[in-house]
């Protein structure tokens, strides 16, 4: 990153505008933004779609967390291409078992499922780290869900190539890993001609050691 960013919020009102900016700052400063936008582009990059939600719990953190998904731990619900609901993958181990917890964001809500290693949806009590999850709506004046997506989905580039229907972004690493497949499989198999030929290694008498002592040449071990 070059330069410093700047976030403003602007409402119109002064005052208001003034202590959310204050906030914002402070939310940045306690995730260590640029830290984090720099990991989020590392994934960005690699996976071709990179994932944000907003994790709050004041009773850990006064501030919201921002955390970071990479594609391969993220699911998408779209319409005409458009994204309605981002599904967010976590895996927990509790008592020998394995779980995913879904955290579902989509348009004015958030909602938790926990899966268990057979894919069945289970209480969420399974898991102490999440037991006291609860699935939050927003509503707006009409008591209505806010039509507002509550979390991030950035791509990398706007399609795939590869995959040019899928609803993630193209990853800076296609169509180079047929690339290192070949690279792998020359090595391979001038190692195979390496064995298969047994090739001898010899060493003239003149370069070996002399020991004094016993008045000749001493073999090294591995000869």
């Amino acid at each position: 990153f070059s330069g410093d960013l700047t976030i403003d919020i602007k409402t119109g009102k002064k005052t208001l505008d003034k202590d959310l900016n204050k906030t914002l700052v402070d939310i940045n400063d306690d995730n260590n933004l640029y830290e984090l936008l720099q990991n989020g582009s590392n994934m960005e990059t690699y996976s071709g779609t990179m994932g944000a939600r907003f994790i709050v719990n004041t009773e850990f953190e006064e501030y919201p967390i921002i955390k970071y998904y990479p594609a391969e731990r993220m699911k998408f619900k779209t319409y005409m291409g458009r994204v309605q609901e981002i599904v967010f993958l976590d895996e927990y181990k509790q008592k020998g078992q394995t779980y995913t917890l879904r955290s579902i964001y989509g348009k004015g809500y958030i909602r938790y499922e926990l899966v268990n290693g057979s894919g069945k949806v289970v209480d969420l009590n399974k898991v102490d780290a999440v037991s006291d999850l609860k699935d939050v709506v927003f509503l707006g004046k009409d008591g209505k869900p806010i039509k507002i997506l509550m979390a991030v989905v950035k791509k990398n580039r706007s399609t795939s190539d590869e995959f040019p229907e899928s609803s993630y972004g193209g990853s800076d690493f296609e169509g180079v890993i047929d690339s290192f497949h070949i690279i792998d499989e020359l090595y391979s198999t001038r190692l195979t001609y390496i064995r298969r030929t047994r090739p001898s290694q010899t060493l003239s008498e003149d370069r070996l050691k002399f020991d004094t002592k016993l008045k000749k040449h001493v073999i090294p071990e591995e000869y």
